[in-house]
C-alpha cells in the first residue's frame, strides 16, 4: 500500500510540474514559521467564527503544538 502510494504522489507531483506549477517540496523551519505567522490571522478568525464555544482552547492547543515545533526545528 505505501509503494502505491509513493507511486501515485510521485505521479500527481510530475503531473502538476508539467503543467507549470512550481513545486516546493521542502521549507526551511524559518520559512515555515513566517508562513505560520502570515497566515495565523486568517486561522484565528475562522476558528473563532465557525466554532466559537472552542475556538479560543483550541488556538491555546495549536499554538503550544507550534511552540513545541519550533523548539525542537528552528535553530
Amino acid at each position: 500500500m505505501r509503494r502505491l502510494l509513493i507511486e501515485e504522489d510521485t505521479q500527481g507531483l510530475a503531473f502538476l510540474k508539467s503543467k507549470g506549477i512550481v513545486i516546493t517540496e521542502a521549507m526551511e523551519p524559518k520559512e515555515v514559521v513566517n508562513m505560520r505567522n502570515v497566515l495565523r490571522p486568517m486561522q484565528v478568525k475562522y476558528i473563532e467564527k465557525y466554532d466559537p464555544k472552542n475556538g479560543k482552547e483550541f488556538i491555546k492547543v495549536i499554538d503550544a503544538a507550534w511552540a513545541e515545533w519550533e523548539k525542537k526545528n528552528v535553530k
